[in-house]
């Protein structure tokens, strides 16, 4: 059997990358690697769930994603385009908030809206407590009383002594009307500082009545339903209404809030622990089950990678076709003939 020397062996690697570069660019390439991907994921639903998720590898993944550098480097910008540019294409739609739901997410939420826990005690009673709230019960109290008065105060309602007047003959009407125009004008002097001081302490108490009716009888048909049609108000109501383009100072503004929200909550020590926490429980539950056993049991169905092959082969393929990837396989063949030569004694 005539030797190969390592210069033909250099030869043959060349010539082995050069036709993977070439087999990669060819339409087989995408068809066997949606075969690989389907008998990679079978191979995987039958694997123990210990043999697939590394809790260590994981643990420090998360804390990676809790430093800064990738929260504001990497986390922030791509919240800011996958929120301001949601809210543009939202805020142009014309179709109702209920399409966007679909039929089940409409009832579900209507649903929702009739239980009677769906409103939070202690947020109402601290809403009771609220100046600004209270202020608004004086003002509406206030202006009804007024609005009252004009029609029962015999100084000034119609049926009262105005209409009286007009029917007394003319001598000494002159006297009288200005002997109850002057009564009148110290009735009203005192009427509304008696009214504002009467509302003093009754608008907060009205308010805090008000929120333990709504909570008393939070559980009946009559504020279910009440719920139920504000929130199918709501689901009429068209995307563009209730979107804010970011463009607008006030979705601008939602904008930051969203991001803001979004970051805090995702770089908190507190979801990172509690994440890791979890997914480390997980493996420990079901480290010696195959995965596919575990999707059952959560009764959840594996899905079809068909359409995850088909959408990631254009990444896969740039990534195999890299000079970093053709260089790494260059790499494992002249290991692999450097061990078949020594095997040899070459």
């Amino acid at each position: 059997m005539a030797s190969i020397d390592r210069q033909t062996l250099r030869e043959l690697r060349d010539a082995m990358v050069a036709q993977a570069r070439q087999w990669l660019s060819d339409d087989r390439a995408e068809q066997a690697w949606g075969a690989f991907s389907r008998d990679a994921f079978a191979a995987m639903l039958a694997t123990p769930l210990g043999e697939l998720v590394d809790g260590d590898a994981l643990a420090a993944a998360i804390a990676a994603a809790q430093a800064e550098v990738f929260a504001e480097g990497t986390l922030r910008p791509a919240l800011r385009f996958a929120v301001q540019d949601t809210m543009e294409r939202l805020s142009v739609l014309d179709e109702p908030l209920s399409d966007l739901l679909g039929e089940r997410g409409r009832e579900a939420v209507v649903t929702l809206a009739a239980h009677p826990e769906v409103i939070d005690q202690s947020l109402m009673r601290a809403l009771a407590q609220d100046e600004a709230m209270v202020a608004a019960m004086k003002d509406v109290l206030y202006e009804a009383l007024m609005q009252f008065s004009e029609r029962v105060n015999p100084f000034v309602a119609d049926w009262g002594l105005p209409r009286l007047l007009d029917q007394l003959p003319l001598f000494g009407k002159g006297t009288l009307r200005r002997a109850f125009q002057s009564t009148r004008a110290d009735f009203d002097k005192r009427l509304e500082p008696e009214i504002k001081k009467f509302l003093k302490g009754f608008a907060s108490k009205s308010t805090q009545q008000l929120v333990a009716l709504l909570l008393d009888k939070r559980g009946e048909p009559e504020l279910m339903a009440m719920r139920q049609h504000l929130v199918e108000l709501m689901l009429d109501r068209r995307l563009s209404e209730l979107c804010w383009s970011p463009d607008e100072p006030r979705g601008q503004q939602l904008s930051d809030a969203i991001i803001e929200a979004l970051i805090g909550a995702l770089s908190h020590s507190s979801t990172h622990r509690e994440l890791e926490q979890a997914i480390r429980q997980l493996i420990a539950r079901w480290a010696d089950q195959p995965l596919g056993e575990v999707l059952d049991e959560l009764g959840i169905a594996p899905p079809d990678v068909t359409p995850f092959a088909v959408t990631s082969w254009l990444a896969v393929r740039a990534v195999l076709t890299s000079d970093a990837a053709l260089d790494g396989l260059a790499r494992a063949i002249d290991g692999a003939h450097d061990a078949w030569l020594t095997s040899r004694g070459g």
